[in-house]
């Protein structure tokens, strides 16, 4: 049987001492709190650093030479965020390839798949890559959480791991920053990649590129941001769109991104659920479109806008990057945007751009307890853009604190928002509008077709009315517009505007045309007047045939007159009818009073011819009768039978 223990205060106090002492690590009172506290840290260290080995099971590292030579970049298969299917395209070469250089010196890059053997922490590493990838691809299922650093490239400099950099500047040995999405696709291919602009130690705007990691995680776009400013003023911007386009297009067909959104760096994403593709041209339908603007009330706004990455977009940019100093004369009040706004004028680049909605991806901030106009941002929309702004940073401050808050009635579904109604409409809208488009240029070339073919009419007939000079620049301006009817890819305005010349130019032809015209006329009113009074002789004879005939000439020619158009041959062959036809009537009208005067002059001859019968034989007879014998036979004159009638 066991006694019972006396109580604590009969106890010796050695023993008292030592159960006082036997506490946690054997300390008392502020110094055990202290040491569980530093156990706390050396287990987070250590879990740390465990992470960290395990993160890396090839041990691949990426060493890219800066400015100083003493940058070195790792990234680790995590941060990657390569599919499993191996066809992600951004891997180590390609990442490390994109790195902006400057001077002679180049990025020396040691990738590859790893040729290590398996091991339980590679193991561990491809399970826990799987299964991220797979619950992330589950994005309707819970809301967006911060995405820390995932998807940022590390750069190590001075032996301090900066997992983010900020107040870059342009003594900044990092030129380019490529975030990559930060999740796998499972096998596919994201097309679209954004592209933004951030140097000189703006907290705010990396705040509000912040705002993009959880779109970026969800879509799988790739970011590039350039940290280094790569020309004067604002004209990096363009230059580097220029470069990464022309780097894209480096690459095989199956791997380059086929559209690149630009983002100024005073936007805000809002929604991440509303992927980049619902504001892209439908295909096929619409391949033919390149580019997706929005305008403000100062015109194009280029704040934000998706690009087709191609030869079509190299063209632009080439042009925009150059613009000032092939065209050192005009003003640029908006710089880099007034030079794309003046391209974009230019057929060549206008037929392939569409503009659409301002609120689609580069909406306005709106104003408390106002009403919101189409070009403000209401919930659920895309972004925000803080273009001309001037307290920008207590703005965005404000959007940013309520965007970190992930609320849901701000980050809906896209199909709970107003985008996919609006954008079957507005394509709809785009088809009608090539639909009229199409026929107004048909209706252009016709026009050109017709001015063609009476121009040439009417040189064949009074060429020789016209000077030389002006006979060279009809046929001038007659080229110009068989060139434009006739070209590969026809400008309706560029037919229009030749069409138009060739009319001014075609004027002294027209003069002597219709002087000429004017004389035919004259005539034609002449031979009308004519015959209508020869039908007035007539009307006691209008069953004559040749009055009917005469009758029908004359209503002929006096329709052709009181026609407001007629041809010159039409009219001529009208009036000589009608000038034939009063003729025949004339020649009918003496046949027929020649025939009634022989009639009545018949019996005086036969006297006469009886008399002289007689008076042959009677010399006194003879002789008295002479004169009247000499005398000739005398018929009627017509207007002597015009008088009596």
């Amino acid at each position: 049987m066991i006694a019972a223990l006396p109580p604590a205060e009969e106890l010796p106090g050695w023993i008292r001492r030592r159960a006082r002492q036997a506490g946690l690590l054997g300390g008392g009172g502020g110094s055990s709190r202290l040491r569980v506290l530093t156990m706390g840290l050396l287990c987070i260290t250590f879990g740390y650093l465990m992470t960290e080995w395990l993160s890396s099971p090839s041990g691949e590292i990426l060493e890219v030479t800066s400015l100083s030579g003493r940058t070195h970049h790792q990234l680790s298969t995590l941060d990657r965020g390569e599919n499993l299917a191996g066809s992600d395209g951004y891997d180590d070469a390609q990442v490390s390839s994109a790195l902006v250089q400057t001077g002679t010196t180049t990025g020396r890059v040691e990738s590859g798949t790893s040729t290590t053997s398996p091991s339980i922490k590679g193991a561990l590493s491809e399970l826990h890559h799987a299964v991220g990838g797979a619950i992330s691809s589950w994005k309707t299922a819970k809301r967006p959480t911060r995405a820390g650093t995932s998807g940022r490239h590390r750069h190590k400099s001075g032996g301090i791991l900066e997992v983010e950099r900020y107040n870059a500047s342009k003594d900044s040995s990092i030129i380019e920053e490529i975030i990559a999405p930060g999740r796998d696709l499972l096998g596919e291919r994201t097309r679209v990649g954004k592209v933004t602009i951030i140097f000189g130690g703006a907290a705010t705007y990396e705040r509000a590129i912040k705002t993009h990691e959880a779109h970026d995680r969800i879509h799988g776009y790739p970011l590039h941001v350039l940290r280094h400013g790569i020309m004067d003023d604002v004209w990096s911007k363009p230059a580097y769109i220029l470069n990464l386009l022309l780097r894209e297009l480096s690459k095989p067909e199956s791997e380059r991104l086929q559209w690149l959104l630009w983002i100024d760096a005073d936007t805000i994403l809002l929604n991440p659920f509303v992927p980049i593709e619902t504001f892209l041209p439908p295909s096929p339908e619409f391949d033919d479109v390149h580019l997706v603007v929005t305008n403000d009330w100062n015109g194009l706004n280029n704040g934000v806008f998706p690009i087709r990455v191609n030869q079509w977009a190299v063209d632009l940019f080439a042009a925009i990057v150059s613009f000032r100093h092939y065209k050192p004369d005009v003003e640029l009040v908006f710089r880099d945007q007034s030079a794309m706004d003046m391209l974009l004028k230019d057929h060549k680049f206008a037929k392939h751009t569409i503009q659409a909605p301002q609120r689609w991806f580069n909406a306005y901030q709106g104003e408390q307890n106002e009403t919101l106009a189409p070009f403000q941002v209401r919930r659920g929309d895309f972004l925000v853009h803080f273009a001309g702004v001037g307290d920008r940073d207590q703005r965005m401050a404000y959007w940013l604190d309520r965007v970190e808050q992930h609320l849901p009635d701000w980050e809906l579904e896209v199909q709970h928002t107003s985008y996919p109604s609006e954008a079957r409409e507005f394509w709809s809208q785009q088809r009608h509008l090539r639909s009229d488009t199409a026929r107004s240029l048909e209706e252009a070339k016709t026009k050109a077709n017709e001015l063609l073919q009476k121009i040439e009419e009417h040189l064949d007939e009074y060429r020789v009315r016209l000077e030389s000079v002006e006979i060279e620049q009809i046929s001038e301006k007659e080229k110009k517009v068989r060139d434009a009817i006739e070209a590969q890819d026809p400008d309706i305005s560029t037919i229009i505007q030749a069409t138009e010349e060739l009319n001014q130019v075609s004027a002294p032809l027209d003069a002597a045309r219709a002087e000429s015209s004017k004389t035919l006329l004259k005539q034609a009113h002449e031979a009308l007047f004519a015959a209508e009074k020869e039908m007035l002789r007539h009307e006691d004879k209008a069953s004559g045939t040749e009055t009917q005939a005469l009758q029908e000439k004359i209503v002929r020619l006096r329709d052709l007159v009181m026609q407001p158009s007629w041809t010159k041959a039409e009219l001529r062959e009208a009036v000589e009818d009608a000038r034939k036809a009063q003729e025949a009537v004339v020649q009918a009208e003496v046949n027929s009073s020649s025939a009634i005067s022989g009639a009545a002059a018949e019996p005086k001859v036969n006297s006469i011819e009886e008399q002289s019968s007689e008076a042959s034989t009677d010399p006194a007879m003879v002789e008295g009768r002479q004169d009247e014998l000499s005398e000739p036979l005398r018929l009627p004159r017509r207007d002597e039978e015009r008088s009596e009638a």
